[in-house]
């Protein structure tokens, strides 16, 4: 049997992969398949409002499904944003 070296964070968030909500859910495979995004992005994207997809991608990274992997200056906002990405060590 090989061993292998998976933090329990990991297992943890594998695990949480099943208790997504539907919004939740949405936004991770967003992030899944586009990359890194802002909440902006995601907020155009999905057509969501600003607090429910803030509120989502809060929960997701105390999860440790996603990650702040930087920031970038928002197309159409001109301002400083936070960039999220999907953890790849899931």
């Amino acid at each position: 049997m090989m061993k292998t070296n998976v933090s329990q964070l990991s297992i943890d968030s594998y695990y949480s992969l099943n208790d997504l909500s539907d919004r939740q859910r949405q936004v991770y495979r967003l992030l899944q398949q586009h990359g890194q995004m802002s909440n902006n992005d995601i907020k155009r994207i999905l057509g969501l409002d600003s607090c429910c997809v803030t509120g989502r991608v809060y929960e997701l990274r105390e999860m440790g499904l996603v990650w702040d992997c930087g920031s970038k200056e928002d197309r159409l906002t001109g301002k400083m944003v936070t960039v999220w990405e999907v953890c790849r060590n899931i």
